[in-house]
Parts: structure tokens; sequence; C-alpha cells
């Protein structure tokens, strides 16, 4: 897993016992974040033994969604390698309820992929800004709601 934080890049190296189902290459691309799992998969015993090096393919590839940055979700992030699909999602953060969105592969939107990441209200759509510009309303809603719930509680 390749992870980028503005400029920062950091890579995390796992080997482990997986299902077939999740053997697959993803990308998560939310402008000022992006996280790629690159996966080696293998059949027999001790095969996934070695190293292995993840690489990053940063190619344009002609779609745009919308992204989300500090202040609202107006701006876009130009999608680049296998990154066919537009999100939109809610994470968790520390209690805090944050909208994510931007560019991610159509395996990463099936299933409860995104779900187990800590995503919630996970919506992937395909075509250039589906994943629309009203999130700033919805963050402000959602934040207003957690913000009055932590008062009364």
């Amino acid at each position: 897993m390749i992870a980028i934080d503005g400029s920062q890049k950091s890579s995390v190296h796992t080997q482990d016992c997986e299902t077939p189902n999740q053997c697959q290459n993803s990308s998560f691309n939310f402008g000022t974040s992006k996280i790629v799992l690159t996966t080696k998969c293998c059949t027999t015993d001790l095969c996934n033994s070695g190293s292995f090096t993840a690489s990053l393919n940063d190619t344009q590839n002609g779609r745009k969604c919308f992204s989300c940055s500090a202040t609202d979700c107006n701006s876009t992030v130009n999608c680049v390698g296998n990154e066919d699909r537009c999100i939109k999602a809610i994470v968790d953060s520390g209690g805090l309820k944050k909208m994510m969105k931007g560019c991610v592969t159509k395996n990463s939107c099936l299933g409860d992929f995104l779900t187990n990441m800590g995503y919630a209200d996970v919506r992937c759509c395909k075509g250039n800004l589906c994943n629309g510009a009203s999130g700033v309303v919805q963050s402000i809603l959602l934040l207003a709601i957690s913000f009055i719930s932590y008062i009364f509680h």
C-alpha cells in the first residue's frame, strides 16, 4: 500500500493470506490524499515470500471528479490510471463525520470493501463530475448535527 497525503508519501508492505476477492489493485484519489493498494497474489503454500515493489500510475485517464478541500466540496481532481469511477462517501474520523469525494477504481466500489475501511454511505458513479458538488451543505449539516448531539450528551 502506498499512501500519499499532500507531498508526503509512505509505503506499507504486508504479507498475508487473503481470499480471492481481496486480491485486487485499488486506488482512492481524494485530491489532497491518495491510497493505492497493489497486490501480488499466488495460490501455493508459502508462495508470498520475497520482496514486492508497488508502483504508481499517475497518467491522467480523462475522467474528472469532485473532491473536497478543507472548506468545500467544489474542487475537482483528475483521475489517473485505473480510477474509473467517482466516489462520494462519509468517513467517521474520531467521532466527526467528514465528506470525502474523489476518484476510485470500480472494484473498490463493490461489496463491503470500503465499509470495512471505515467509510459509510458510499456511492460510486460512472461519468465526469457525477459525484456532485453539493457536499459542502451536507458536510455543514453533518457537522451541525454532530455538534448539537455532543452538546446535549
